[in-house]
């Protein structure tokens, strides 16, 4: 089983979270790829503290294809009505990718929300793999309506941006 490995950024800065010691701040000035809270707002992006999270990949998100999976930070699901939710709309590099939510039981409070079924083609589409670090970033109702849209971007393993 995969252990949690996102950061919540409520600070603006990047870097992500895992079990060992890769997950240390890279000097970058936030997650996503170099914009700044006053630009975001320009943009209409919400830039509050559950706007954001970090994943770095492990093979648990990119095994098995029926077995990919990517748990959604509680505060995050939280803050976007993840639970009354089915769909989301993962946005990169000018293409879409709309992901189904899956809703497992938990034993206090709401279900865990995991992006599920479509994950797997985002992350072939976009040659996603272990180690590689997604900044997700709540922009609000995706082109379906009821879909809540994120915007995505990758650094690589290497350093490197997927742009």
């Amino acid at each position: 089983m995969c252990r949690r490995h996102y950061q919540h950024d409520d600070d603006g800065s990047s870097g992500s979270s895992s079990d060992g010691d890769s997950g240390s701040k890279d000097g970058s000035s936030n997650g996503d790829g170099g914009g700044n809270s006053s630009s975001m707002a320009v943009m209409g992006i919400d830039d509050g503290p559950a706007s954001l999270f970090t994943v770095m990949l492990r093979e648990c998100n990119l095994g098995v294809r029926q077995k990919q999976y990517l748990n959604v930070p509680v505060e995050f699901q939280n803050a976007h009505g993840y639970a009354e939710r089915s769909k989301v709309e993962l946005r990169m590099r000018g293409k879409s990718w709309f992901v189904n939510l899956k809703h497992s039981p938990r034993s206090r409070g709401r279900p865990r929300a995991s992006l599920r079924y479509g994950w797997h083609q985002f992350c072939v589409d976009n040659g996603l793999g272990v180690g590689d670090t997604c900044f997700f970033r709540a922009l609000g109702e995706g082109s379906a309506g009821e879909v809540h849209l994120l915007k995505v971007e990758v650094r690589k393993r290497d350093g490197s941006f997927l742009v």
